[in-house]
């Protein structure tokens, strides 16, 4: 399979990319902006993948992103990529925060998934996975109110992806993990990573190679499968 990883290169996207990576069926795609150290390990270590240059805010890359699907056969989408994040109480995060965000990661998005969409459709044939967050639907994390925003709303787009388009063997899914030190919460108080160590159920934080082997699993998963969401949280929600 030719699977395109948006934001596969640090972090969860990382995990992701070497999962399938390591398919030698698979020929694997990722998009990387800063992270060109980490692009570079995973070419020389896998020989299926390709780096793309991507800053959702250069309107050329992401136009560029979008012509990736008719000329390498892509069959699959993997979202995964955060560009802009303001942690802060949601009444501090002001309108302008919002609209940063939703340019910066909702739109690039939107535009790559729908030319995958259109692509697919011809071919009879799409996966489309994205990565959301357990904490949309059980307990909000304090300081992630426009994350989760944004993850709704995707969640929501994603739904109307899976609806609109099953009758062309497209599916799409998604996955909501709980809780991973990765980039993304480095700057947590370690006071506070104890603490979840603490009331955690296995006494252990979700490993992203975890998450990652459940996107494989969604990818090679049949097209009935299609809509769904699986909240990877250890029984914490239900």
């Amino acid at each position: 399979m030719n699977i395109l990883v948006i934001g596969g290169s640090s972090g969860l996207g990382r995990s992701i990319t070497e999962e399938l990576a390591s398919d030698t069926n698979n020929k694997v795609y990722f998009t990387y902006n800063q992270s060109i150290e980490n692009a570079k390990a995973l070419i020389d270590t896998y020989s299926n993948t390709q780096s793309i240059k991507v800053d959702f805010l250069n309107k050329a890359e992401v136009d560029r992103c979008t012509t990736l699907f008719a000329e390498n056969d892509i069959q699959a989408i993997v979202f995964s990529a955060i560009g802009y994040l303001n942690k802060n109480y949601a009444h501090k995060v002001n309108s302008d925060s919002y609209l940063k965000g939703f340019v910066t990661n909702i739109i690039p998005l939107i535009q790559i998934a729908n030319a995958g969409i259109s692509y697919f459709r011809k071919q009879k044939f799409g996966r489309i996975i994205t990565i959301l967050s357990s904490g949309m639907f059980g307990s909000p994390a304090i300081g992630w109110s426009m994350y989760n925003a944004e993850k709704a709303y995707l969640y929501s787009l994603g739904k109307a992806w899976a609806s609109e388009n099953a009758g062309f063997g497209i599916t799409s899914n998604f996955i909501s993990p709980e809780f991973m030190q990765t980039q993304l919460t480095s700057d947590l108080d370690e006071r506070l990573v104890e603490e979840l160590l603490k009331q955690h159920p296995l006494k252990e934080l979700l490993p992203t190679h975890e998450v990652a082997k459940c996107v494989h699993f969604l990818l090679k998963g049949p097209k009935h499968i299609n809509g769904e969401n699986i909240i990877i949280s250890s029984g914490k929600v239900m």
